[in-house]
């Protein structure tokens, strides 16, 4: 839920609210610069949960909704703890892995299997990183007319 709705409502958002509003000198901004300004002016409330199974999940018309299933709600603790979090993916990633580790002498698993749910989540977290550079990065408006003109 936290890496659909960092996608979703990812920095490109904020760029076009700051294009809006000013001249294209002030639109420079550093990544870090634009999340801590985003956190002041839009409260950085987590996004909407319900709880269920994966296969309640539904989406609308275009393909992202503001409300995600989880099986459980977070905890008061936590949700404070992601309101404040810069990067909030990578808090639940932290988690996640915190939990597999305690858990893993309880496990009757074997290594090589318990070594592969670790790689998994790793490759999950690199894939939401390319994913939010895709997102991030505006597609050149010059470059889309060429294309247009082109094709």
């Amino acid at each position: 839920a936290m890496a659909a709705n960092e996608i979703h409502n990812g920095d490109v958002q904020e760029m076009d609210v700051r294009l809006s509003q000013g001249k294209r000198s002030g639109q420079i901004t550093r990544r870090r610069d634009l999340h801590k300004k985003q956190a002041m002016t839009l409260g950085r409330a987590i996004p909407s949960l319900q709880e269920g199974c994966s296969t309640s999940q539904t989406f609308g018309e275009s393909g992202f909704e503001t409300s995600y299933v989880v099986k459980k709600f977070p905890t008061p603790a936590e949700v404070g703890a992601l309101e404040a979090s810069p990067d909030r993916v990578h808090l639940s990633m932290t988690w996640m892995i915190k939990t597999m580790t305690i858990v893993q002498p309880m496990l009757s698993t074997p290594p090589p299997i318990q070594s592969r749910m670790y790689q998994e989540l790793s490759n999950a977290y690199v894939h939401f990183t390319n994913a939010k550079k895709i997102s991030d990065v505006p597609f050149p408006f010059n470059y889309a007319q060429i294309l247009a003109i082109i094709l």
